[in-house]
């Protein structure tokens, strides 16, 4: 694959028929699939055993050892990143009295 331009993957989980999604190839070895998180798709990503992605003439699979772990914690501190606490403000008291 060839940087840049969106290509067609087919995905399957847990020998789910091959489901097309739309990627985009980042380098020759790296496509990255935007995955909602309340798609369907994601749920059955946390819950899946086996990942087989196919693109072009490529087939890779991926073993989604403890997914249903640690997605939620990486979801979680990807929307506290996009969307951050405000800061606490508050008043600096002095243990010290002040003297003249």
């Amino acid at each position: 694959m060839q940087p840049g331009p969106k290509l067609q993957v087919g995905l399957s989980i847990d020998e789910a028929p091959y489901q097309e999604v739309q990627g985009v190839a980042m380098t020759a070895n790296l496509v990255r699939i935007p995955l909602a998180s309340n798609s369907v798709i994601f749920e059955r990503f946390k819950q899946g055993h086996l990942l087989k992605l196919r693109a072009s003439d490529r087939q890779e699979a991926f073993m989604l050892t403890d997914t249903s772990r640690v997605l939620p914690v990486l979801l979680n501190c990807v929307r506290s990143a996009l969307n951050p606490a405000p800061l606490q403000h508050f008043a600096m008291r002095s243990t010290v009295p002040c003297t003249k």
